[in-house]
C-alpha cells in the first residue's frame, strides 16, 4: 500500500502519523496534569479543613478547661462559705486535731509546696 506512494506523499503520511502521535502524547500529558492539579487542589482543601478542625478543637478544649476552672472556683467558694457558716465554726479546735488535719492535707499534690507544709508529707 505504501509502495505506490511518491516520496513526497510518503513523507506526508509519516509526518501526519508523527503529528497525530505527538498530539496524542500531549493530550495524555494534559489529562495527567489536570488530574494532578485536581488531586493537589483536593489535598490542599483537605489540609485546610483539617487545620480549621484542629483550631476548633483547640478552642473547644480551652473553653472546656476554662469551664472546669470556673466550676472549681465556684466549688471552693461554696465550700469555704459552708465551713465558715457551720455551727461551731468559730470555736477553738483541738491542737492535735488541727495538726493532724493539716498534715493530711499536705499529702495532696496541690499542697506539697504550701508554706504550711514544711515537714515530710510523704511519711506515715
Amino acid at each position: 500500500m505504501l509502495k505506490g506512494l511518491t516520496p513526497l506523499a510518503f513523507k506526508f503520511v509519516v509526518g501526519l502519523v508523527l503529528a497525530l502521535l505527538f498530539v496524542g502524547i500531549l493530550t495524555v500529558q494534559s489529562c495527567n496534569s489536570a488530574k494532578t492539579a485536581k488531586t493537589e487542589a483536593r489535598l490542599s482543601e483537605n489540609q485546610s479543613e483539617a487545620a480549621l478542625a484542629s483550631g476548633a478543637d483547640a478552642v473547644e478544649t480551652l473553653g472546656d478547661q476554662s469551664g472546669r476552672e470556673d466550676q472549681t472556683d465556684a466549688l471552693t467558694r461554696s465550700n469555704s462559705d459552708a465551713i465558715r457558716k457551720a455551727p461551731g465554726a468559730g470555736d477553738a479546735v483541738n491542737p492535735d486535731l488541727d495538726a493532724l488535719a493539716r498534715e493530711r492535707l499536705c499529702r495532696y499534690t496541690v499542697y506539697l509546696k504550701h508554706p504550711d507544709c514544711v515537714f515530710d508529707a510523704t511519711a506515715d
